[in-house]
């Protein structure tokens, strides 16, 4: 028979919904919808009754969900004036605001707060974002951070060693621009030599623009933090947090990256010992205290060294996590997070029910075009029709469609999609996940690629 745990878990899930389903009528303002691999997200908000309204550079994708488009760029005070307008012209006024893209935090939050919506402020996301800052907050909480130091401008070699002589920083080191998302330039220096080299392909790109662009707000003013490398295993926190208070946690224990730091895929839950899942907690709600009460789900990084005796924040982002995230939460624990985050726009409390466990272990693959070293054109795709009515698949996404152009390291860090499966058992799951991601081929075009 179903346990009283389990029982008590499908009712709160269930009243959960009918909660939700009051949103009929009510007028949501999304900024910037971000990339197709949000579509499931996006359905989920729209299926809850609320008419969507979307600032955006462009009509995207998204426009079967969209009641009305703003169109404009990413500027927080342009973006700020032209949604006032809108309002003004249509007698409009907005219940809630969501955002779940990178790209659009900084003018979500702006825009929050002087409408008088529900959203991060703009001093603390600034505070989150820049990895400089986070850090510098969590050693002002006691939080334990590996040791790293700031880089602004280039340096003539004697003045890198007498830097790091100054900053007492040891090899292996981990180079990060401080506003940069995407594993974009993330490198690793084993010696001098390669710090410097990787410095001075970093500080050409920045001046350059480039990729830069693409990945990172503000570009010309990006600088790069420079940590100490920890090996350790990595995990992905997702979580729904609401006035300050943690109300549910997932964690996908990440497979080991390779050399560009690209991530290779994860599983969810993780299966940690006790010990650790509980020190994960207990360092999720430290960092979440450090700042003043807020809400959002957010997107948490972590690292587990020292033989599982340790744990450090990588980083914490204020958005639900991209990728197969969304589909792997909902899969292993019947968490909505896209529910979640129109909850947290509306003020409904709780904005979701505790994690419970499904019973159904995931495994993630990402794709990553297998032994390339440069970048290319998509050629083709092969997704057998067995893969998908594999009895494990639990779902997956591909980014590119046939022609476009795929950055690789160091011009990019681009997947070219993932897949998921679910099982009762993670062994399983992880090895069906495996022989299904061995079935799909991509084929890559390396004429004329720049």
């Amino acid at each position: 028979g179903i346990n009283a745990e389990y029982m008590g878990h499908l009712l709160s899930v269930y009243f959960f919904s009918i909660i939700v389903m009051s949103f009929v009528g009510k007028d949501v303002l999304v900024i910037l919808t971000g990339s197709r691999n949000r579509l499931t997200f996006l359905q989920s908000i729209h299926g809850t009754g609320v008419r969507i309204h979307c600032y955006d550079k462009e009509v995207t994708w998204a426009a079967p969900y969209v009641t009305t488009w703003i169109i404009g760029t990413p500027c927080p005070k342009y973006a700020l004036a032209r949604i006032k307008e809108h309002m003004g012209k249509n007698n409009l006024t907005f219940d809630g605001l969501v955002c779940y893209d990178e790209f659009g935090l900084i003018v979500a939050a702006h825009v929050a707060e002087n409408l008088g919506l529900r959203f991060v402020s703009e001093k603390q996301l600034h505070s989150i974002r820049k990895k400089d800052l986070f850090r510098k907050k969590c050693m002002e909480n006691n939080i334990w951070v590996p040791n790293n130091a700031l880089l602004e401008n280039p340096l003539e070699k004697h003045e890198l060693e007498n830097w790091i002589q100054l900053n007492k920083l040891e090899f292996p080191l981990i180079l990060k621009p401080t506003l940069g998302c995407g594993k974009w330039y993330v490198s690793r220096a084993d010696n001098l030599e390669e710090l410097g080299k990787a410095l001075d392909e970093f500080f050409d790109i920045r001046e350059k623009g480039n990729y830069t662009k693409r990945w990172i707000s503000d570009y010309s003013s990006c600088t790069i933090l420079i940590e100490e490398l920890k090996e350790g295993v990595e995990l992905d926190v997702d979580a729904v947090v609401q006035d300050g208070e943690v109300l549910m946690m997932s964690l996908n224990l990440n497979k080991p990256t390779n050399v560009n730091f690209m991530e290779a895929g994860g599983s969810c839950p993780a299966c940690l010992p006790n010990d650790q899942e509980l020190m994960i907690r207990t360092l999720l709600n430290q960092v979440v205290r450090a700042y003043d009460n807020f809400s959002s789900v957010v997107h948490f990084e972590v690292m587990v060294v020292d033989n599982g005796k340790r744990v450090f924040p990588i980083e914490m982002n204020m958005r639900c996590g991209n990728a197969e995230t969304y589909t792997m939460v909902k899969t292993a624990y019947n968490v909505d997070l896209a529910l979640a985050t129109i909850n947290l726009a509306f003020n409904v409390h709780p904005a979701c029910p505790k994690e419970s466990f499904t019973g159904r272990y995931t495994s993630s693959w990402n794709f990553v075009p297998k032994g390339l070293n440069a970048s290319g054109y998509l050629k083709a795709i092969h997704i057998p029709q067995e893969v998908i009515d594999s009895p494990y698949y639990a779902g997956h996404k591909i980014y590119y469609e046939i022609g476009e152009y795929i950055p690789l390291p160091s011009n990019g860090n681009h997947y070219l999609g993932w897949l998921l499966t679910a099982s009762p058992s993670l062994e399983e799951s992880e090895k069906q996940c495996k022989l299904l991601c061995e079935m799909v081929n991509f084929e890559m075009d390396f004429q004329d690629a720049p």
